[in-house]
């Protein structure tokens, strides 16, 4: 009896360290180790309300409204230097292959065939693929809507990581597709080492502090 009450806990015990499952079969992973560091005056609510009424029609990117670096990007303490690209080999999804997990809980059918629709279009344009988390991953991306803004890291980073597509505001072809592209590694075009040689920077339109 107590040999069976010992295995039975020790089963639990195992049990409760692998990832679980959801009702469809998907591997569910742990929370990603980094799901980001907001500044104190960081006003989340203002962020979701700017992104919730932004349109098409605005002359803004929607993801400009999300209060972080130059707009969208999450910065990590350990994050390399802002350039283009990242160089940084231990940034780079090994073999060109990207794990992800979507939280399906926090968008609906359509919205998941728009996220699956930009990744096509990496498949179609680009040697990159992205394919749904197994229990083996050790890094992958986790796509919800849970904070505010849309917003992603860049490169990878170490045991999960978190891209935010507020919903609504943010579930966009485009918005994706360009959070997919931070997640890959590449900061903006304006940050290139050879940005001068490509793009015209007007100073006096850039908000104080946020020039780089």
């Amino acid at each position: 009896m107590v040999l069976r009450i010992i295995l039975f806990l020790v089963t639990i015990g195992v049990s409760s360290q692998l990832p679980a499952k959801s009702h469809r079969g998907r591997s569910i992973p742990p929370e990603p180790r980094f799901d980001g560091v907001f500044e104190r005056d960081h006003n989340h609510e203002e962020i979701a309300n700017n992104v919730n009424s932004w349109s098409p029609n605005n002359l803004q990117n929607v993801w400009e409204l999300s209060g972080l670096h130059e707009g969208d990007i999450m910065i990590h303490p350990d994050s390399p230097s802002w350039k283009n690209g990242l160089l940084d080999a231990t940034a780079r999804w090994p073999g060109g292959v990207v794990p992800y997990f979507i939280q399906e809980d926090d968008f609906d059918r359509e919205q998941i065939e728009l996220i699956e629709g930009a990744m096509e279009e990496y498949h179609d344009r680009t040697c990159l693929r992205f394919r749904p988390y197994k229990d083996t991953d050790d890094d992958y991306v986790k796509i919800q809507a849970k904070n505010s803004g849309c917003w992603s890291l860049v490169g990878r980073h170490g045991h999960g990581q978190v891209l935010n597509l507020q919903n609504p505001g943010c579930v966009h072809h485009g918005v994706i597709v360009h959070e997919l592209m931070h997640a890959l590694g590449f900061y903006h075009q304006q940050s290139a080492a050879d940005r001068d040689e490509w793009v015209t920077i007007h100073w006096e339109n850039i908000k104080s502090g946020t020039n780089g």
